[in-house]
């Protein structure tokens, strides 16, 4: 059985993250030691790769509507020409396939990272349980399955 012992500086962290709400201080210690900064860092130290792909699909969100942009505003914004008139309407749920499968891809894509985050810290549990195994069956399967809406001539991995 593999058995991780905690470095001092993740006790230290563990620490500071446990007792943030015990008084102001303590929380503003908490947030200055888990800027969103930090904790990207660390992650990119444990597991580049995941860390890569999660920030992507943070990227991808954000492009795509999760802050009013342009590209989120201009993929719900639909045109209709009748009688000299032009109109344009945005709506906010289309059922549009492309747009409710590019939702669910990065959905599988959030829920795959964290899975693989989480196995940073339980790596012991994950593989005794057998997770390891199942998340990359999981992503073999999603790939196959988000592939199949993919335009012709992407190669663009849906999971990682």
């Amino acid at each position: 059985m593999l058995c991780l012992t905690p470095s001092p500086k993740g006790t230290e962290r563990a620490e500071i993250w446990l007792r943030r709400n015990e008084d102001d201080a303590a929380k503003s210690r908490c947030k200055s030691e888990f800027t969103v900064a930090q904790v990207r860092q660390t992650h990119e130290a444990l597991d580049a790769n995941t860390a890569k792909e999660l920030h992507g699909i943070y990227e991808n969100l954000i492009d795509f509507g999760a802050h009013p942009n342009q590209f989120g505003v201009m993929t719900a914004m639909r045109k209709s020409e009748a009688d000299k008139q032009v109109d344009f309407s945005v709506g906010i749920l289309h059922a549009e396939p492309l747009t409710i499968v590019f939702a669910l891809r990065m959905a599988v894509g959030v829920a795959v990272g964290a899975l693989k985050t989480f196995q940073l810290v339980f790596p012991e549990r994950f593989m005794l349980a057998g997770i390891d195994l199942e998340i990359e069956k999981l992503i073999s399967e999603a790939n196959a399955l988000f592939k199949s809406y993919a335009p012709k001539g992407n190669k663009a991995s849906p999971t990682g």
